[in-house]
């Protein structure tokens, strides 16, 4: 099932170089998503370098990063090692049914599309894996592992 959506996500992005279309709802049941947005730049870039350093554990733990630069949203796949711009309409998607009328938000959203945290504070990476190594799913992946 990875590999449809790895190929579906690179034909999208062929067809653009500079945008993605994205839709979170294609990441259901594949991914969890790790969503930072704020008017503050030094929020996101902080939460940012914290996640940098754990692109390992970001991909066992499936997590998909988006976070807001400049009106804009920048998405990752492999645990900030590269990064995909997607498309205003798939920004303001995102940006309406989240961040309405709010400052910053950190969210992580489960694979189910649950929003499992939600704070407007600097969150330390390990709390996020904490979280998700919690969850049925996870728990269910590291035995298989």
């Amino acid at each position: 099932m990875k590999i449809y959506f790895l190929i579906i996500l690179f034909l999208f992005s062929s067809c653009n170089q500079t945008e993605l279309f994205f839709d979170l709802e294609n990441l259901k049941w594949e991914n969890r998503i790790v969503i930072i947005f704020s008017d503050n730049d030094e929020f996101i870039q902080n939460q940012l370098d914290d996640l940098t350093n754990y692109s390992d554990e970001i991909v066992d733990r499936d997590l998909v990063i988006l976070f807001s630069d400049n009106k804009e949203f920048i998405l990752s796949f492999d645990g900030l090692k590269s990064k995909e711009m997607i498309n205003k309409v798939s920004y303001e998607k995102i940006y309406r049914r989240f961040f309405n009328n709010r400052n910053s938000r950190t969210l992580l959203l489960g694979k189910d599309g649950q929003i499992k945290i939600d704070t407007n504070k600097f969150i330390d990476s390990n709390k996020i894996f904490k979280e998700i190594d919690q969850m049925p799913m996870r728990k269910e992946e590291m035995k298989s592992k």
